[in-house]
């Protein structure tokens, strides 16, 4: 039995006054509508920019891109249709797909791959890899890093070639790989379908790299260039190279340029690292710059900085032809600092 004041009832919680008072209770509760309209009319005119920089890429804002290529399903013109599911993988998982080669993504800053296989008439079947990288230079550096020595070039912003049965390209911070099983009319039809697809879904950028534009023009191989983030040229400390390549007096040359207020200290790191695993040649003077030339394993090394760039030669250089290149080279460098 239960005892206490209020018999049977006393078991009922009864019920307290609040002790806020009242003018504050109106205080909070008045806003809230006020609030809940302000919330709606941003809701209905979104903040611009969180997604859309153009610092790295350079894109056009016009279409932005979810972190994945949402592919086709069904490409109507050839028929092809894709075999499966649309696959995506992230840094979690990328090894499911392509493992023993997922490390040289990474390197280059992956963020996402969607995969699609697609099926047409018969046994023909395309594949397509189209990896999302963080940074549109990182898209350019994993291109380079896997482009075939044998290859055909194709009109493609930003570049990309035929070679065997697969068709790369890399476009803004993607790199897409279109596989194909075979060679035929249908076959060829279902990837220029797919190139044509993706073309549209990736954003055109809105120009080439500033640092590509950079390089000289004369003799330049066309789709050669490269970019190296990190450990270029075999070292640990150079990174965040642009680099293109050049036909002069029957030789290829590889220029290299990076541009940063660290160019100093990377040149004379790198003068003091050939100096001891490569043999030195002696110094020149180009265009009141010194070059430091070096002969590494049958390569000659040619290198010099001006103001914050630090800029140079590999290959089977000769004095005429080289003299010739890094003059250009250097001559672009000091023209750019004075139009900047």
């Amino acid at each position: 039995m239960l005892s206490g004041k209020g018999g049977a009832g006393s078991d009922m919680p009864g019920k307290r006054k609040s002790s806020v008072p009242l003018w504050v209770r109106i205080v909070l509760v008045v806003p809230l509508p006020v609030i809940a309209l302000l919330i709606y009319r941003a809701g209905q005119n979104p903040r611009q920019g969180l997604f859309e920089s153009q610092a790295l890429s350079g894109l056009e804002v016009s279409a932005v891109l979810p972190v994945g290529v949402r592919l086709p399903v069904y490409l109507p013109q050839s028929g092809f249709r894709i075999a499966d599911t649309l696959q995506f993988y992230t840094s979690e998982n990328l090894y499911e797909k392509i493992n023993g080669r997922d490390a040289a993504f990474f390197r280059f800053g992956f963020v996402s791959l969607s995969f699609a296989s697609y099926s047409g008439a018969g046994d023909a079947f395309v594949d397509v890899y189209a990896y999302r990288l963080n940074r549109r230079e990182n898209a350019l550096g994993i291109y380079a890093a896997e482009r075939a020595d044998q290859r055909e070039n194709i009109s493609v912003v930003d570049a990309g070639y035929r070679s065997g049965g697969a068709l790369c390209f890399y476009r803004g911070p993607y790199y897409v790989q279109v596989i194909s099983t075979e060679s035929s009319a249908s076959v060829e039809a279902g990837v220029a379908e797919i190139v044509d697809s993706l073309c549209r879904l990736i954003p055109t950028p809105v120009g080439p790299l500033a640092a590509l534009g950079r390089f000289p023009s004369a003799g330049r191989v066309e789709n050669s260039d490269g970019y190296f983030p990190d450990n270029a040229f075999g070292t640990d400390f150079m990174g965040e190279i642009f680099t293109t390549q050049y036909r002069r007096g029957g030789a290829t040359l590889l220029a290299f340029r990076h541009q940063s207020d660290s160019a100093q200290a990377m040149f004379e790191r790198y003068r003091e690292f050939l100096g001891q695993s490569a043999d030195p040649q002696g110094t020149i003077t180009i265009d009141r710059a010194p070059v430091y030339r070096y002969t590494d394993y049958g390569e000659k090394v040619w290198i010099f900085v001006i103001d914050d760039v630090f800029a140079g030669l590999t290959g089977q250089i000769m004095k005429d032809e080289g003299e010739q290149l890094i003059g250009e080279l250097a001559a672009g460098i000091r023209l750019d600092a004075v139009e900047q």
